[in-house]
């Protein structure tokens, strides 16, 4: 047994949750396969030790079911299988895991269908990384990090995220990244090579003699088709904020890598710094458009971004990173890449990537400033990683699925979303999923006009792209009375103005199949009680938080979306976030991941496998 310890990092990214229009349901998103009879059972407790559970019961040993058959799991008990429970027990931590590390913890499960493992990131305290101040700047950049060993004086230190690999039941996990990687040395080799735009691939580079630190962030892995390689984001190893800030949690000051699965061999794919053609000294960070002046951003240069004729304001957009005349704003760093389940790519024998990327920044927003699209075919040059067909900047909206060349709002609109966070492919990867406010002026309710701010853009929903030609956008969870049953929030009129009450936060969405019902399984701050209150960051912070629902595809007043873990007691502080971030194909069991909420950081939590029964969706 171990105590808990809470350590905090960054901002957690979600996004909001709305929507109206029930005529956009999910009734072309996949196809059922058989009728089941039966209303499902949303029936779901907190435990006792106050926990994100359902079911009401305690957590059951992994060994009594974790690692056996789907069916041996318990319907509706959340089984920990990564992390340390509240009770302080530490499941499958590994031997090496030292006191100095912190609480054994784990977040963002993938799933490997080849060969039945998961990839997850991990939060270690030992592993020290180190921000160093500027003395006398109150501008930015206050803080800078760099990668290594340091003997500053004037510095934060903080703990550093990594990955591990494990058994589908959280078994025998192990370290990505947690001591340096030097090319050349025990086996390591490090290479680069720049993505591509058309179909053929750079040059794959090695990199003598090159290290990768273990103090660089590494996060939120995807597996590529047969489980040999992993695409992740890697920290900048330098750049112009605090070393907690450079995590694809945030999609702040990262590339994307390819990983071996024995971690010998690195390959990185983007060089996001090489794109800033105007930043601060050092390449530290682009400048933002908005920051004009002698040695910052062009005067004639400037946003973009054209306004609509509503006159509606341009904020976050005039957070875009400052970009050549006609040119898209470069991106800051990546969030959460999602490879296809199979070799779907454009390019022969290649796997779909898609990841969002961060195009400015803008703190009083939820999503911290806009993030964009973007999208690639993962090859093999040799046995090596290399993305051709990059195509960024990518805004789908519903009158423009494809989402090409939107990010100026060329036509004065004002539609294209704010934020666009993916989370992964559907089991035959024909959609892929992700969340943003993009369905949010059209789905409000009939005939609403609606100004943007940051309470808005909480209200946001996942979404459904159909990604190749003929490109489709459908809301998935657009608010309708009978699919989505949810109680209002607690916004009041006079904070949120013609807001509805309905308007939920919702996000992650996973989509697979169980028995035959494709079915998305996706995270709300609906049925939360006291309901959420958005109205300020106060009341957000003591109110949010976040359960996993799961509605069968296509979705009709049938067959209503089921609430199936219940949130803390109202006493109980923090709330959780408890949201799926993978699935075992066809066994109706998810992999969840629960986080305390912490409206100024993204702590480490733990991943609980959690069965469904299919038939009674």
């Amino acid at each position: 047994m171990r105590a808990t310890v809470i350590m905090l990092l960054g901002l957690l990214p979600v996004v909001a949750c709305g929507g109206d229009d029930s005529g956009d349901d999910t009734s072309d998103v996949g196809d059922a396969s058989g009728e089941v009879d039966g209303a499902a059972d949303a029936d779901a407790d907190a435990d006792a030790d106050g926990d994100a559970e359902a079911g009401g019961d305690a957590d059951v040993d992994p060994g009594d079911g974790a690692g056996d058959e789907a069916s041996a799991l318990p319907v509706g008990v959340p089984v920990t299988i990564i992390g340390t429970d509240p009770a302080g027990t530490a499941w499958n931590e590994p031997d090496d895991w030292s006191d100095d590390a912190g609480s054994w913890n784990g977040k963002a499960a993938a799933y490997d269908r080849a060969g039945d493992r998961v990839v997850f990131e991990t939060f270690r305290a030992d592993i020290l990384g180190v921000s160093i101040h500027v003395p006398g700047t109150v501008a930015p950049p206050q803080y800078w990090y760099e990668a290594g060993p340091s003997t500053e004086t004037d510095v934060v230190w903080s703990g550093t995220t990594v990955l591990y690999v494990a058994a589908g039941d959280g078994t025998a996990p192990r370290c990505i990244g947690c001591t340096d990687v030097v090319d050349g040395v025990d086996g390591a080799e490090i290479y680069h090579v720049a993505p591509s735009s058309d179909g053929a691939p750079n040059a794959v580079v090695r990199q003598p003699g090159a290290v990768l630190y273990a103090n660089r962030n590494k996060d939120l892995a995807t597996w590529y088709p047969g489980g040999e390689w992993l695409v992740a984001g890697v920290e900048l190893p330098r750049h112009a904020s605090r070393h907690d800030d450079g995590v694809s949690e945030f999609g702040f000051f990262n590339d994307l890598w390819a990983v071996s699965l024995d971690g010998k061999k690195w390959v990185r794919l983007t060089d996001f710094v090489s794109t800033w053609t105007y930043a601060y000294p050092g390449s530290l960070a682009p400048f933002p458009c908005s920051q004009v002046g002698p040695g910052q951003c062009p005067a004639a240069l400037g946003c973009q971004y054209v306004r609509g004729a509503t006159g509606l304001a341009a904020v976050p957009y005039e957070g875009y990173a400052c970009s050549a005349a006609g040119e898209p704003p470069p991106s800051l760093g990546t969030m959460r890449p999602r490879l296809s389940q199979g070799l779907a790519g454009g390019a022969p024998d290649s796997a779909k990537l898609v990841w969002a990327e961060r195009v400015g920044f803008d703190g009083t927003y939820s999503w911290k400033g806009p993030l964009q699209i973007a999208t690639a075919d993962l090859v093999l040059v040799g046995s090596l990683p290399a993305l051709v067909n990059y195509r960024r900047n990518l805004t789908p909206t519903p009158d423009r699925p494809s989402g090409e060349g939107l990010w100026s709002n060329p036509d004065g609109a004002t539609v294209i979303g704010v934020g666009y966070e993916t989370w992964g492919f559907t089991e035959d990867d024909r959609w892929f999923l992700f969340a943003s406010d993009t369905f949010l002026r059209s789905t409000l309710a009939p005939g609403l006009a609606v100004g943007y701010s940051r309470v808005t853009e909480g209200f946001a929903d996942a979404i459904a792209w159909q990604w190749r030609d003929p490109f489709d956008l459908t809301n998935v969870t657009g608010w309708d009375a009978d699919i989505y049953p949810y109680p209002p929030n607690a916004c009041s009129l006079a904070f949120c103005g013609p807001i509805p009450t309905f308007g939920q936060w919702e996000e992650p969405i996973v989509g697979d199949t169980a028995g035959g019902v494709p079915y998305f399984a996706f995270a709300s701050s609906a049925g939360v009680d006291p309901p959420w209150d958005p109205a300020d960051r106060e009341l957000h912070a003591a109110t949010f938080g976040l359960d996993t629902w799961i509605v069968r595809r296509p979705a009709d007043p049938g067959h209503p979306a089921v609430q199936v873990t219940t949130i803390d007691p109202p006493a109980t502080s923090p709330r959780h976030l408890t949201y799926p971030t993978a699935a075992r194909p066809d066994e109706g069991v998810l992999y969840l991941t629960i986080v305390p909420h912490d409206p100024r950081g993204n702590p480490p939590g733990r991943i609980v496998l959690f069965r469904f029964d299919p038939a009674r969706l």
